[in-house]
Protein backbone atom coordinates (compact mmCIF):
# COMPACT_ATOMS: atom_id res chain seq x y z
CA UNK A 1 0.00 0.00 0.00
CA UNK A 2 1.61 3.31 -0.43
CA UNK A 3 0.61 6.82 -0.12
CA UNK A 4 1.31 10.54 -1.64
CA UNK A 5 1.07 13.17 -0.42
CA UNK A 6 -2.62 12.77 0.10
CA UNK A 7 -2.99 12.01 -3.66
CA UNK A 8 -4.21 7.90 -2.13
CA UNK A 9 -4.07 6.11 1.14
CA UNK A 10 -3.90 3.34 -0.43
CA UNK A 11 -2.91 0.63 -3.66
CA UNK A 12 -6.52 -0.81 -2.76
CA UNK A 13 -8.81 2.41 -2.71
CA UNK A 14 -7.48 3.12 -6.53
CA UNK A 15 -8.48 -0.31 -7.71
CA UNK A 16 -11.68 -0.05 -5.80
CA UNK A 17 -13.19 1.47 -8.51
CA UNK A 18 -10.30 2.80 -9.59
CA UNK A 19 -11.22 6.60 -8.16
CA UNK A 20 -7.97 8.80 -8.49
CA UNK A 21 -7.06 10.06 -11.68
CA UNK A 22 -3.54 10.27 -10.43
CA UNK A 23 -2.66 6.80 -10.70
CA UNK A 24 -2.89 3.71 -13.73
CA UNK A 25 -1.83 0.65 -14.17
CA UNK A 26 -0.11 -0.40 -17.50
CA UNK A 27 0.92 -3.97 -18.37
CA UNK A 28 1.50 -4.73 -14.75
CA UNK A 29 3.48 -1.84 -13.85
CA UNK A 30 2.01 0.92 -11.44
CA UNK A 31 2.11 4.21 -12.77
CA UNK A 32 1.41 7.67 -10.16
CA UNK A 33 1.80 11.39 -11.42
CA UNK A 34 4.90 12.90 -9.97
CA UNK A 35 2.93 15.63 -7.24
CA UNK A 36 6.07 18.23 -8.26
CA UNK A 37 5.74 18.39 -11.99
CA UNK A 38 2.53 15.99 -13.37
CA UNK A 39 4.57 13.75 -15.38
CA UNK A 40 3.54 9.91 -14.93
CA UNK A 41 6.45 7.51 -12.91
CA UNK A 42 6.67 4.01 -12.53
CA UNK A 43 7.01 3.51 -8.75
CA UNK A 44 9.45 0.97 -9.28
CA UNK A 45 11.77 3.93 -10.63
CA UNK A 46 13.55 5.57 -8.30
CA UNK A 47 13.69 9.34 -9.31
CA UNK A 48 11.12 11.39 -11.67
CA UNK A 49 12.99 11.40 -15.28
CA UNK A 50 11.27 14.68 -16.00
CA UNK A 51 12.13 16.45 -12.93
CA UNK A 52 14.38 14.12 -11.31
CA UNK A 53 13.23 14.32 -7.53
CA UNK A 54 13.43 11.12 -5.72
CA UNK A 55 10.23 9.24 -5.16
CA UNK A 56 11.39 7.94 -1.69
CA UNK A 57 10.77 11.41 -0.88
CA UNK A 58 7.03 11.96 -2.27
CA UNK A 59 5.59 8.53 -1.66
CA UNK A 60 5.20 6.16 1.25
CA UNK A 61 4.21 2.38 2.27
CA UNK A 62 1.10 2.35 4.75
CA UNK A 63 1.56 -0.49 7.15
CA UNK A 64 -1.95 -2.23 6.80
CA UNK A 65 -1.51 -3.58 10.47
CA UNK A 66 -0.49 -0.74 12.40
CA UNK A 67 -1.15 1.94 9.65
CA UNK A 68 2.78 3.42 10.02
CA UNK A 69 4.14 5.17 7.07
CA UNK A 70 7.47 2.96 6.33
CA UNK A 71 10.20 4.39 3.31
CA UNK A 72 8.61 3.16 -0.44
CA UNK A 73 11.08 0.27 -0.97
CA UNK A 74 11.00 -0.70 3.28
CA UNK A 75 10.37 -4.77 3.03
CA UNK A 76 8.98 -5.03 6.81
CA UNK A 77 7.33 -2.00 9.01
CA UNK A 78 9.29 -0.15 10.66
CA UNK A 79 7.05 0.16 14.07
CA UNK A 80 5.66 -2.88 14.02
CA UNK A 81 7.50 -5.30 11.80
CA UNK A 82 4.82 -6.32 9.59
CA UNK A 83 6.46 -8.43 6.72
CA UNK A 84 5.46 -6.44 3.17
CA UNK A 85 6.97 -9.21 0.92
CA UNK A 86 4.64 -11.83 2.28
CA UNK A 87 2.21 -9.84 1.23
CA UNK A 88 3.74 -9.39 -2.78
CA UNK A 89 4.44 -13.29 -2.13
CA UNK A 90 0.76 -14.48 -1.43
CA UNK A 91 -0.36 -11.47 -4.44
CA UNK A 92 2.06 -13.52 -6.94
CA UNK A 93 0.58 -16.99 -5.53
CA UNK A 94 -2.88 -15.67 -6.10
CA UNK A 95 -1.99 -14.36 -9.77
CA UNK A 96 0.07 -17.76 -10.57
CA UNK A 97 -2.81 -19.80 -9.21
CA UNK A 98 -5.29 -17.79 -11.59
CA UNK A 99 -3.19 -18.28 -14.52
CA UNK A 100 -3.03 -21.57 -13.89
CA UNK A 101 -6.99 -22.18 -13.73
CA UNK A 102 -7.76 -19.55 -16.43
CA UNK A 103 -9.73 -18.15 -14.17
CA UNK A 104 -9.47 -14.25 -12.97
CA UNK A 105 -9.09 -13.36 -9.11
CA UNK A 106 -10.80 -10.14 -7.75
CA UNK A 107 -7.26 -8.36 -5.65
CA UNK A 108 -9.62 -7.00 -3.03
CA UNK A 109 -11.33 -10.04 -1.96
CA UNK A 110 -9.75 -13.28 -3.81
CA UNK A 111 -13.05 -13.94 -5.83
CA UNK A 112 -12.64 -16.48 -8.74
CA UNK A 113 -14.57 -16.59 -11.64
CA UNK A 114 -13.80 -18.73 -14.80
CA UNK A 115 -15.08 -16.12 -16.66
CA UNK A 116 -14.20 -12.33 -17.50
CA UNK A 117 -16.03 -9.88 -15.04
CA UNK A 118 -16.60 -5.88 -14.85
CA UNK A 119 -17.54 -6.20 -11.45
CA UNK A 120 -16.72 -8.65 -8.88
CA UNK A 121 -20.16 -10.04 -7.82
CA UNK A 122 -18.79 -10.35 -4.02
CA UNK A 123 -17.36 -6.96 -3.46
CA UNK A 124 -18.30 -4.68 -6.26
CA UNK A 125 -14.95 -3.66 -7.17
CA UNK A 126 -15.00 -2.65 -10.38
CA UNK A 127 -12.18 -4.23 -12.85
CA UNK A 128 -10.36 -1.29 -15.20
Amino acid sequence: MVMCMGFFDNMFDFLDGGKDENVKIVDDKIFVKCPNCGEWVDLKEEKCPKCHKRLDAMFKKRCPKCGHLNHLRAEKCEKCGYDFALEEALLEIMKEEAEEEQCYVCPICGYRSRTFMTRCPACGTKFV
